[in-house]
């Protein structure tokens, strides 16, 4: 029996040991087999912008994902690759100072080309907005942007908001102490994470600037845009109590109150069905003595939504028709025509004599949280790239840089950031003053230097020649980009 179990016991192993080895064979003929399908081009640099939201971002070609992309990243092309009858980008990123490579699909990302005669739009802000402003330009050439002067120190905000902002226990890396404050899972945010959410140029990228949208009426969006944003809700169809569509009611109101239709809408579908069953009840509608209330932007509900129903129950809105123009009405006089015109502004109420006592939302991610259903509504629309004014703040005495607390620990979506700033007067600049006609189309060899490196034209810089075709004087104006900041204009002769 001993033998027998001998046997048997070997014959395994020699199972065991064919499968591994077929399976090793397996994976080099299938990495030869890439190896073999794949073409590099060396390619002179050029910066690209992703299309979409969570595009992936692979180690390597066989499709091992690293990282999920916003809308908007920023990448560096180093080679354009062909393999298995795809079309990749092999690409050079900065994560917080780390330079990582990796690879894109093409056809996931948008090439960038800078544009001088945007660059006048620019002039107000300071130059640590100016590279993120120009990347939103290239993803919706018609969005415009203006600044708002807050004249607010910008650690002293932060300090202000401290006690006025609040996290949910999930995000235990941003809280301030397991202290709970408010319900059963709300903590005080520490200062670090304020600081973050607080500092504009961190949201403006493609999936968060649209939180600085003006929220008055866009009359580009009608009703077909609020029919679709409601298609996949509860409120798609009509109200029982008025035979209108939800649809109808809110285009009349946001018409009423001069309010941003996809904002209301987007807001309507945040309370109605965002992650806190309590608050939703509000929206559904609530029993009370046999009559039902509603209250579909959770007006009044601070603590829960026993107090947006008594709320409702005062304001007599035993309808949605009802609620929905109340709940505008309010959100238009305490708000959007209260200087708070914008998702940023509602949740940081820079205006206030004492900041944090006029905030819509204590929840200091609701700004980030419901701007995701304002992008997936204009997506679903096709109106995310029509006419939009983005109002942006600017502090003083802003830092450098500010990251996300602890950062490192949480990288299943990034933002890659390739600022730093600096100055293009304190580099080293060489070129030719003296140039031939025919020589470079009259234009002189220019190098630009930061120590040992040097940068990278329409990477680091952005050239714009004038009067180069012709002899006599000339110039040229050089712009910083990305890492650097800045013009240098100078000129030359051509002969």
């Amino acid at each position: 029996m001993a033998k027998r179990r001998k046997r048997v016991s070997k014959k395994r192993k020699q199972v065991r040991r064919r499968f591994l080895l077929a399976f090793l064979a397996a994976i080099i003929a299938s990495s030869a087999y890439l190896v073999l399908r794949k073409k590099e081009t060396s390619v002179a640099h050029y910066i690209v912008l992703t299309k979409e939201g969570s595009v992936p971002l692979y180690q390597d070609l066989g499709h091992q994902t690293s990282y999920k992309l916003e809308r908007g990243t920023p990448l560096i092309v180093e080679k354009e690759v062909r393999s298995l009858n795809r079309n990749y980008l092999g690409v050079r990123y900065d994560m917080d100072g780390i330079i990582s490579h990796g690879y894109v699909y093409a056809s996931d990302v948008l090439r960038y080309q800078f544009d001088a005669s945007f660059e006048t739009s620019l002039a107000a802000f300071p130059d640590s907005y100016r590279q993120p402003i120009r990347y939103l330009h290239a993803l919706y050439p018609s969005w415009t942007y203006s600044l708002i002067k807050t004249q607010l120190d910008f650690n002293q905000a932060a300090l202000s908001y401290t006690n006025k902002a609040l996290i949910p226990a999930s995000h235990p890396e941003l809280v301030r102490s397991q202290n709970v404050v408010e319900g059963k899972n709300w903590h005080y945010a520490s200062v670090d994470t304020v600081r973050y959410y607080l500092d504009p140029r961190l949201h403006l990228n493609g999936g968060q600037a649209l939180m600085f949208e003006k929220l008055s009426y866009n009359p580009q969006e009608d009703l077909r845009v609020a029919k679709e944003i409601l298609s996949d809700t509860n409120m798609k169809g009509i109200d029982e109590s008025t035979h209108k569509s939800y649809a109808e009611i809110f285009v009349d109101v946001a018409k009423k109150y001069n309010i941003s239709l996809s904002n209301i809408l987007s807001r309507a579908i945040q309370e109605a069905g965002g992650t806190s069953p309590t608050l939703s009840k509000g929206a559904q509608g609530v029993s009370v003595n046999g009559k039902t209330y509603y209250n579909i932007f959770n007006i009044g509900a601070n603590t829960g939504y026993q107090d947006g129903i008594a709320y409702a129950i005062k304001m007599n809105w035993d309808n949605r028709e009802k609620a929905i123009d109340g709940g505008v009405a309010y959100l238009a006089s305490h708000y959007t025509q209260n200087k708070q015109d914008s998702l940023y502004l509602q949740r940081f109420d820079l205006y206030s004599r004492h900041l944090g006592t006029h905030s819509y939302m204590t929840n200091i991610l609701a700004p980030v949280d419901e701007v995701k259903h304002i992008l997936k509504g204009y997506l679903k629309t096709n109106t995310l790239s029509i006419k939009r004014n983005l109002e942006i703040p600017i502090f003083l005495n802003m830092p450098t840089q500010v990251r996300y607390p602890l950062r490192g620990q949480h990288l299943q979506n990034i933002n890659t950031n390739l600022q730093k700033n600096k100055p293009l007067s304190t580099l080293s600049l060489s070129y030719k003053q003296d140039v031939d006609l025919e020589d470079g189309m009259g234009q002189p060899h220019i190098q630009l230097t930061d120590g040992s490196y040097q940068l990278e034209e329409d990477i680091d810089y952005h050239i714009s020649y004038m009067h180069q075709h012709q002899r006599g004087q000339a110039s040229f104006v050089i712009t910083g980009m990305n890492g650097y900041c800045g013009t240098i204009r100078k000129n030359y002769m051509i002969h």
